[in-house]
Order: C-alpha cells, then sequence, then structure tokens
C-alpha cells in the first residue's frame, strides 16, 4: 500500500520489539523522512472518492452538486494506529446548452500515522470541463492546483545517545539537530476521463490521473533534489443491469508511483480488482433504495529487494453498502495478508464513505441523455 507500508516498517514494529530496539526505528524513520520521496495518501474504496482517482470526475456526475466523505482507520489492532481522511465537495458552475459543462470544487486529504505523529496534509481546487460528444458519450478534462503539507513530531522518539547502556534515560540528549520537522510545497495534478451511457444503468467510464506533476520539494533538511515521486493512476468502472433489481458493477484501479527508495523499488504498483452487485429494493420514479455487496482484491507487485517475505496480494476486502436515492454509504474492511500479518493478525483497515448529491431545480425543457446513476 502506498502511504502505509512505508511507514509500517518505521514506527508498527518497534512496539512489538525491544526499547532498545525501538531507538534503531526511530532513527530510521528520520532518514527515510528526510531522503526517500513521500508517498500518497491511500484508499480501498476508490469507486465513491471520485477526485481521489481522477481530478477529471469533478462535476462529471448526474447533479449539480456532490459532497463526499472517506474515513479510513487502519491497523487499529497495532498500538499506534493510522487515520486517514478525504473530504471533497463540487458544484456544476455553468451547463451549455448542448450538455457541456463547467464544474469544481475544493478537494482535503489528510493523514497521520506513528509513534513520530508523522501527518501528511493534502488541499486542491480542481476545475473540470465535462464536454458531451454524443448522446451517449462524454470526455472530461480536470486540473487540480494545490499544496501539500508533512510534518512530525520528535518527542516520542528514542536515539542512540538515550541509551546509558541497555537502559533507556529520557533525561540524556537525543543529540540531533533538526533542520525543520515540516516541509509546505506546491502541488499541481491533472486528469482526463471519458463515458459511455447507454441509460442510468448501463454504461462504463475510464478515468487516468497524473498527480505531483512538479514533484513538489518535501525534504526535512532543505535538501532540493528530495522530492515527492509523481503518482500515475487508471481506474475503469462499469454497470450492466443483469436483471429487473440487480446490477452488476465491476472496477479496476491502478496506481504508480516512482521512487521509493525506503522500499528498495524504483517504483511502487498497485493494481486493485473486484466488484460489487447493487440490488434494488426499491426502484421507482420517486424513491431508489438499493444495497452494495462485493469484494476486493489489491495486489502490490514488487521486486525482491527489500525482504523475501513480500506478497504480491496485499489484501482482500469486502464491501456492504446502502444507497437511498442520492444518499450512498459504504464500508469496506481489508484483511491484511502483507508481510506484515505477524504484528497485524491479518487484521487491516475499516473504511466507510459517505456520497450525497443535489440537484437545482430546473425549468421543464427537452433534455438529452444524463450521466449515469453509477457515479
Amino acid at each position: 500500500m502506498f502511504t502505509k507500508q512505508k511507514l509500517v516498517q518505521v514506527d508498527k514494529p518497534n512496539r512489538f520489539a525491544s526499547v532498545k530496539m525501538k531507538h534503531l526505528f526511530s532513527v530510521i524513520c528520520l532518514f527515510v523522512f528526510g531522503f526517500s520521496n513521500a508517498q500518497s495518501i491511500h484508499f480501498s474504496q476508490f469507486g465513491f472518492n471520485p477526485l481521489y482517482a481522477s481530478s477529471a470526475y469533478a462535476n462529471l456526475m448526474d447533479a449539480d452538486y456532490r459532497f463526499n466523505l472517506v474515513y479510513r482507520n487502519q491497523w487499529a489492532n497495532v498500538p499506534v494506529n493510522y487515520n486517514t481522511v478525504s473530504a471533497s465537495a463540487e458544484m456544476n458552475f455553468f451547463q451549455f446548452e448542448q450538455g457541456t459543462r463547467l464544474g469544481g470544487g475544493l478537494q482535503f486529504q489528510y493523514d497521520k500515522a506513528g509513534d513520530s505523529r508523522f501527518t501528511f496534509m493534502q488541499a486542491a481546487l480542481p476545475l473540470s470541463v465535462a464536454i458531451k460528444l454524443h448522446r451517449q458519450h462524454f470526455v472530461s478534462v480536470g486540473v487540480s492546483p494545490g499544496f501539500v503539507y508533512r510534518s512530525f513530531d520528535p518527542k516520542n522518539l528514542f536515539f542512540d545517545s538515550q541509551f546509558s547502556g541497555d537502559a533507556f534515560d529520557s533525561t540524556l540528549s537525543s543529540n540531533e539537530n533538526f533542520v525543520r520537522t515540516s516541509a509546505f510545497a506546491f502541488d499541481m495534478g491533472l486528469g482526463i476521463a471519458y463515458q459511455y451511457v447507454k441509460n442510468q444503468r448501463n454504461g462504463f467510464q475510464i478515468g487516468f490521473q497524473y498527480s505531483h506533476i512538479n514533484q513538489p520539494r518535501l525534504s526535512f533538511f532543505k535538501d532540493a533534489s528530495v522530492r515527492m515521486g509523481s503518482v500515475i493512476s487508471i481506474h475503469l468502472k462499469g454497470s450492466a443491469k443483469l436483471a429487473e433489481r440487480f446490477d452488476l458493477v465491476p472496477e479496476y484501479f491502478y496506481r504508480f508511483q516512482s521512487e521509493s527508495l525506503f522500499l528498495g523499488d524504483a517504483n511502487i504498483q498497485e493494481h486493485t480488482l473486484g466488484m460489487f452487485l447493487r440490488s434494488y429494493l426499491d426502484y421507482s420514479p420517486k424513491r431508489r433504495i438499493a444495497l452494495n455487496t462485493g469484494i476486493y482484491c489489491r495486489m502490490n507487485p514488487r521486486k525482491k529487494l527489500v525482504s523475501t517475505a513480500n506478497k504480491r496480494v496485499d489484501a482482500i476486502y469486502p464491501l456492504v453498502g446502502l444507497e437511498y436515492n442520492t444518499l450512498k454509504v459504504n464500508l469496506t474492511y481489508d484483511i491484511n495478508l502483507s508481510s506484515f500479518t505477524t504484528a497485524t493478525k491479518s487484521n487491516g483497515g475499516v473504511e466507510i464513505s459517505l456520497i450525497y448529491e443535489l440537484s437545482r431545480v430546473k425549468k421543464l425543457k427537452k433534455t438529452g441523455t444524463q450521466c449515469p446513476v453509477f457515479l
């Protein structure tokens, strides 16, 4: 996983080792923060976190306003767990007669983890233009200018100079002189998406995102060569009506991040494949109620340069959810299958997402095909 694995090998194992080992991981932690490239925030419910998948999805919706909130709590049974939040709000600014729309919004992501309270924050102002090519075809282009911020707190870290023999003495100086404990930088992303709409229950979409194009400088040691690795994401999602009350929604998400020195790779890759069944309890013009049930598998193919224990399958996770008109609530639970299972006992992360959409009251007029509900 992108955000987690780098910090796992830094902060997590120290709670299961001796105090003597704890200071070693803390020193490694500072080395990683200063000299390796930062990694991106990670979510499992990419299909219910549109701007995380692509900034081109801003305004590519069957509504005028969309609000999205995602909360993730990972490895709660490990003493120092990880908490991640994503929040966004989008709106349609203007719609042309031909169906082309201009829109944008605000996106915010926040992550805090480990003994060092390593914090990563990202904020952006996504803007997009969704072009209607035909009754059933749409192309959207989006940009997401913003900033990234990261910081850590050295108060809970341990160092060699604070040990007297085998005993730790908190009164001893760490002999560490931190240039700074936080970094702030401008960030830019670009997204492109294509969408085919046969009707409200059949269609598919493809989204592409190129994040951290400018590779922001986030060194804690004022080292200009230390930059955040750029990220490329590809998202595919479809919807097919199986029966009067059942839709099948398959999804695939690929994420590539360059240069992660700590993991010993030239890059990090992540593949997630899964699907869910949408079962309608009520489907009428005035009310739409559906249950979502599905299963996903996340894989991290990696060169074995760090440990032969690295596994290709990182986690599997079930999904359950409820959709009531334009409100969607979904829950996933990661079952960890990576090399960190000894500490986590195969427990992973709980993630919950919420999407709520609103539409303006429009004058009666002839309209074309709308964007699909499955977004």
